[in-house]
This record gives C-alpha cells, structure tokens and sequence, in this order.
C-alpha cells in the first residue's frame, strides 16, 4: 500500500469500494480481500471507503475499527494508495475515527462536517484545528457537500491551507455550482 501524504499522491484512478454485509444486515470482511484483489487487477492508482458509497453513518466505532483493519490489511500487498471516509455525527468521533486510520497505516481521510448541527464559519476553522491538534499525522480530504449545513469558499480553504498545510491536502467537491468549484480551485491550486 502506498501511503498518502501530499496532494499529488491522489493523482490517477481511484475507486470506491463498498463495504460488505451479509443478508442479515452484519458487516463482513470477507468479499473485501477479493474486491481489493479485483481492483489491484485494473490497476487503480487509489481506493477508499466509508465515505457516502460505504455506509459510514451505519458503522459504530468498533465496526469501523474491524473494517479499517481489514481494510489496511487487503491494501497492505498492493501498490495502490489508500483513503477511508471518517466522517460522523460529532467532531470526537471523527477524531477517534481518524487515529484508527493513522493506527492502520492510513494517513489519508475523507472528512466531512458532523452531519447533526449546523456549523457556523468560526466553528468551522475551530473544528479543524481540533483534528489537527488531535491528530497530527492525518491528512484530510475535505468533503466539500452541501449536506453539511456549510459549502466552502476558496477562501475558507486559503485559510485552512494557511493554517494547516501538511494536513488539508485536497478537497472533494460535491456541489453542482461550477462557480463555486472554480473558486475553490482558483484561491487553493496546491488543494
């Protein structure tokens, strides 16, 4: 597994990867030796998991930690870069998230706002303050999302990279504004 420290170490193909469950609804690991073997096949540059595409929200702390684990461990023969989506309802549980990952190896994350509150501009830098207070090593991926009561500027991400520029290496932009997108792009082009 090649792991992600910087910005251009999310170049290339990355794919999703959904996380297993069974019939009755409990998580497997199973199948996800063999979907990482498939991807491994392509080649993809980068997969991740646990963001919208891998049921984040329905994983408590300890089956997060199963799958991260297992997750690390089908990456670990591969060259391909990893990612795992860590956000939650609450900023201690996106930071516990986040030190299962560097644990496992994973620097890299997908971070979205918790998803209860809205989050006012100020809270916003104090919350990633906090993750990087906590957790240095992580490198985020921000889920930029109208879902989370706040869609950044290029501005706010400026500032982020101002404050916190080994940890905010990108951004995944999930608004249909173009414009939005281009000012994001234009005010952070290292992001």
């Amino acid at each position: 597994m090649k792991p992600v420290n910087v910005a251009a170490d999310l170049k290339g193909l990355w794919a999703a990867i959904p996380t297993p469950f069974t019939k009755e609804g409990k998580m497997t690991l199973d199948p996800l030796k063999k979907n990482v073997e498939s991807y491994a096949a392509i080649p993809m540059d980068g997969v991740y998991t646990t963001d919208s595409d891998g049921e984040f929200y329905a994983l408590e702390i300890d089956d997060f930690k199963a799958l991260v684990k297992g997750f690390a461990k089908a990456m670990e023969p591969t060259s391909m870069a990893a990612a795992i989506g860590v956000t939650w309802s609450h900023t201690q549980g996106i930071i516990d998230r986040i030190k299962i990952c560097i644990d496992h190896g994973i620097p890299a994350v997908h971070v979205a706002f918790p998803y209860w509150m809205p989050m006012t501009l100020g809270d916003m830098f104090h919350f990633w303050d906090d993750l990087a207070k906590a957790a240095p090593a992580a490198r985020w991926i921000h889920y930029n999302t109208g879902r989370s009561h706040l869609v950044l500027k290029g501005r706010d991400y400026a500032r982020i990279v101002k404050d916190h520029p080994e940890q905010m290496i990108s951004t995944k932009q999930n608004v249909v504004d173009i414009v939005t997108i281009a000012d994001c792009i234009q005010a952070t082009p290292e992001v």
